[in-house]
C-alpha cells in the first residue's frame, strides 16, 4: 500500500476495523502485549493526530468512542493533546 499521508494508514484501518471505537479496543489489546507495544502506541498516537487534524471535540471523541474501559484510556490522552492544541 502506498499511503499519501500519516492519516491514511489509520482511515484505512478505522474503515477495516468498522470504527473508531473497534479499533481503538483492537490498539489497547496490542499495547498489552510487549511485540506489539511500540508500534500500537505509535498507531493510537496517528489516530488522536487524525482526530485533531479533523478538529474533532471531545464530545464528540467520547460519544464515538463509547465507554468501555479501553475507549476511557484513548479519550483521555485525546483530552490531553486536544486541550494542549486549544
Amino acid at each position: 500500500m502506498n499511503f499519501k499521508t500519516k492519516y491514511d494508514l489509520i482511515a484505512t484501518l478505522t474503515y477495516y476495523y468498522g470504527g473508531d471505537r473497534e479499533l481503538t479496543k483492537m490498539l489497547m489489546a496490542a499495547v498489552k502485549e510487549p511485540n506489539t507495544n511500540k508500534l500500537a502506541t505509535e498507531l493510537q498516537d496517528l489516530q488522536i493526530a487524525r482526530w485533531i487534524s479533523k478538529k474533532y471535540s471531545p464530545a464528540q471523541v467520547s460519544t464515538f468512542l463509547g465507554a468501555d474501559d479501553a475507549s476511557r484510556i484513548l479519550y483521555k490522552r485525546y483530552v490531553a493533546t486536544y486541550n494542549g492544541q486549544y
